[in-house]
């Protein structure tokens, strides 16, 4: 069977994914913010591998490649990770999956997950701008 990465897989859309791709068989390997958002240990027993880190920090995505990468080369990738929290969206949503992917081995096959965003949202970088400097956050690496 088939080794995949699925990333985000914590909880909900991108847990599902890795339960289902699990039960029939594959080898998966999860990715997690938090590594305590796996509970039980019926969690850790069901993966091939879990790695960890945040991938709104551009400095811990290496981390999650090199942690991927110790489990051989995917068959898939599921960049399933995404967050609309303003400040992080670019980070998570396209600069992570990016990164991540770059510093692997090339997968036989990348599945990038959206959400209906992309439907209502605007190219325009002033709005992001904008709306982080409401939020009262700072790009990663900026000073206070």
């Amino acid at each position: 069977m088939a080794l995949i990465l699925v990333t985000g897989a914590a909880s909900g859309l991108g847990r599902d994914t890795a339960d289902a791709l699990a039960d029939d068989g594959h080898d998966v390997v999860v990715h997690v913010r938090n590594p305590a958002r796996l509970t039980g240990p019926e969690d850790k027993a069901r993966w091939r591998g879990v790695v960890t880190g945040d991938l709104a920090q551009p400095g811990e995505i290496p981390g999650v490649a090199r942690q991927a990468a110790a489990c051989g080369r995917f068959d898939a990738v599921i960049h399933n990770a995404g967050t609309m929290h303003v400040p992080d969206a670019v980070t998570v949503n396209t600069v992570a999956p990016y990164v991540l992917t770059a510093l692997m081995d090339k997968p036989a096959r990348l599945i990038h997950l959206s959400s209906s965003m992309h439907r209502t949202g605007s190219t325009e970088l002033r709005v992001l701008a904008t709306a982080t400097a409401a939020s009262g956050s700072r790009p990663p690496g900026r000073p206070r």
